[in-house]
């Protein structure tokens, strides 16, 4: 693409998915000067914040005055299994603290595989499955262990034991922290993929030719925008703008450009994607035809959002040499702004309603009826002098 991305450079999970190969220029797709910057609103990371602070807990619970808490019921006896018992009950389940300690599991084994950014473009839909599930696993074993921990139940933990749930925590963290890198890195290549995309069918829609009766010209198997493929670009902008990971290193020039193409591109699909409606003016050319088409269109992109599984929220902030600008990236501001445009576009190229008809003659009876009451003084002949 034309205008480079953070993602470019050699940061930590930063994408380098063959943007220098593409000739898109980001910033005329974004509407921006090439020396304005995008700043993106950060996002919170809950997820390595409650690490932190699980963390921080184990280590300071040997202050706490172990006579006056809570101690873990049914520990076995047997020495050899005390402590793996502990640590099973404090993460969720002896399943879970294998899975965290197996240094071959699948899903760990892939992560450690994905070490450069451009590898991420080829894990198919089942590897990135597997990610995700791997990375819930470690969230929820996380979830578990903060709430049993901050409840004291590490009472009758030794200092070993201690240091070997710390140690556990610490693992999980750092793979916790590989997953998120691998996963955002895909998901940054999404966008890419789908800006890619949108550009394509930016330039079928171009295309179009109108008439002068205001009806479109063109081939209808290469103007169809399918759904499917709408939704699946919906679905990855949304997933993408709500991980903190992308969020931190994506550029914000990326998620403008998609942000307007998705726009554009959702106004044409609504109000001529699924069929040409501007035979309703032909049919109702004043003021209720436009209504009708006006609810259409919003009816078409409310029910393509609704398709939908993602709903985040991002801001991006357009800074320029004297001023800056705010754009919001949610469902519902997409979808006013891609209606308002898609009615505006409507009115402007359909057809303009006709001119009312001309006043019938007056009849006679009108006349005689005008002339009986008239005003005083109206309708008679001027005096002379």
């Amino acid at each position: 693409m034309g205008h480079p991305t953070r993602a470019e450079q050699p940061v930590p999970g930063g994408s380098r998915a063959d943007l220098a190969t593409r000739t898109l220029d980001l910033a005329e797709l974004a509407g921006i000067r090439q020396a304005d910057r995008i700043r993106v609103q950060g996002l919170p990371h809950h997820t390595l914040d409650l690490f932190e602070k699980t963390v921080r807990l184990i280590e300071d619970v040997g202050s706490v005055a172990t006579e006056d808490l809570p101690t873990i019921r049914f520990i076995p006896q047997q020495e050899d299994l005390r402590a793996r018992f502990k640590l099973a009950e404090i993460l969720g389940s002896y399943s879970t603290l294998n899975t965290l300690l197996d240094r071959y599991a699948p899903a760990y084994e892939l992560t450690r595989t994905m070490a450069e950014a451009h590898q991420v473009g080829e894990l198919a839909d089942h590897e990135i499955a597997l990610l995700e599930d791997y990375r819930n696993q470690i969230e929820q074993a996380l979830e578990h262990a903060s709430r049993h921990i901050s409840l004291c139940v590490t009472t009758g933990f030794t200092d070993d034991e201690l240091r070997e749930l710390n140690e556990v925590l610490t693992e999980a963290r750092s793979r916790y922290q590989a997953l998120d890198s691998v996963l955002g890195m895909r998901l940054i290549h999404d966008v890419e993929q789908a800006v890619q995309r949108l550009a394509e069918l930016r330039e079928k829609i171009a295309t179009v030719q109108r008439t002068l009766s205001g009806i479109f010209l063109i081939d209808t198997e290469i103007m169809f925008v399918p759904s499917a493929d709408l939704v699946r670009i919906v679905n990855d902008i949304f997933k993408a703008i709500g991980n903190p990971f992308v969020v931190e290193h994506i550029d914000g020039t990326l998620l403008l450009a998609a942000r307007n193409q998705l726009i554009q591109v959702m106004s044409f699909y609504a109000y001529y994607g699924r069929e040409q409606i501007y035979r309703v003016f032909a049919a109702s050319p004043g003021k209720a035809g436009r209504k009708a088409v006006a609810d259409y269109i919003r009816g078409e992109i409310r029910t393509l959002f609704s398709v939908c599984k993602a709903s985040n929220k991002l801001i991006l902030t357009r800074v320029m040499d004297d001023a800056e600008r705010e754009f919001e990236i949610s469902v519902e501001a997409l979808q006013v702004e891609a209606a308002n445009r898609a009615i505006a576009e409507v009115n402007r190229l359909a057809p303009p309603p006709p001119p009312p008809p001309p006043p019938p003659p007056p009849t006679l009876l009108s006349r005689i009826a005008s002339w009986l009451f008239r005003s005083p003084g109206e309708g008679d002949p001027p005096r002379h002098a």
